[in-house]
C-alpha cells in the first residue's frame, strides 16, 4: 500500500511547515468523542471552557477516561508519550518545557492511530512491539543520521563477513502528511524513504 516511493530521495517537507488540513478522514474524527474529550480535559485542568492547550498530563488521563475500554499505569504512559511527541511538532509547551496539548493535537493523534476505539490497543502494539523501530516525530534527516549509525555497527560487528552492507535496516516515523506513516530503510549505500497509507 504505498502511496509515494521516496527512491529519488528529494527533501521532504517538515510537518511543521506543513499547514494541517486535519479533516481529511472524518471516519477517524468522531466530534462528539473529541468533544467529550476535551471537555473533560478542561475540567481535570480547572480551565475556562475557552482555553485553547491544555497541559499533556492532565489531557491524558482526560483521553483514557473517555475510553470505553480499562487501561494500565504503562497505557498512560504510552499515550503520554505519544501525545508529549506530536505537542513537539509545533514547540507547543508551557514555561516549565511541559508539552501543551490542543485540539489539532488530539485530531493528529486519531488520524494516526485511529479511530477512537482501537487507539489505544494500536498505541499499545506500535510502544510495545515497535520499540526499536518506531521514532515518531523524527526528521528524514535524523532517520539518515540514525540509520547510518545503525548501518556502521552492523558493518562493524560482522567482522570478515564482506557480504553485508547495511541493506534492509529500517525505521517507521510519522509522515509529513498528517495522518500518513514514512519508512525510512537503508538500501546498500543509499537512505531511501517511502509513505505508507496508515491503518
Amino acid at each position: 500500500d504505498l502511496i509515494d516511493s521516496g527512491r529519488n530521495c528529494k527533501r521532504q517537507t517538515n510537518r511543521m511547515d506543513v499547514p494541517l488540513d486535519l479533516n481529511t478522514d472524518e471516519s477517524l474524527l468522531d466530534q462528539t468523542f473529541l468533544s467529550n474529550v476535551w471537555i473533560s480535559a478542561i475540567q481535570k485542568c480547572h480551565e475556562a471552557p475557552f482555553v485553547q492547550k491544555l497541559p499533556v498530563y492532565p489531557f491524558c488521563e482526560a483521553y483514557l477516561s473517555t475510553l470505553s475500554t480499562k487501561h494500565t499505569d504503562e497505557d498512560f504512559f504510552n499515550i503520554l508519550i505519544i501525545f508529549s511527541d506530536l505537542a513537539n511538532t509545533d514547540g507547543s509547551v508551557d514555561g516549565d518545557q511541559c508539552p501543551l496539548i490542543t485540539k489539532n493535537h488530539l485530531k493528529l493523534f486519531l488520524l494516526y492511530f485511529g479511530p477512537y476505539e482501537d487507539s489505544l490497543e494500536k498505541v499499545r502494539d506500535v510502544l510495545s512491539n515497535g520499540s526499536e523501530w518506531f521514532h515518531g516525530n523524527e526528521t528524514r534527516e535524523a532517520s539518515d543520521s540514525a540509520l547510518a549509525l545503525e548501518r556502521q555497527k552492523l558493518v562493524q560487528n560482522s567482522g570478515s563477513n564482506s557480504n553485508i552492507d547495511g541493506s534492509g535496516l529500517f525505521l517507521i516515523r510519522y509522515s509529513s502528511i498528517p495522518g500518513v506513516f514514512t519508512m525510512s530503510f537503508t538500501r546498500k549505500d543509499k537512505f531511501c524513504h517511502t509513505r505508507l497509507l496508515k491503518n
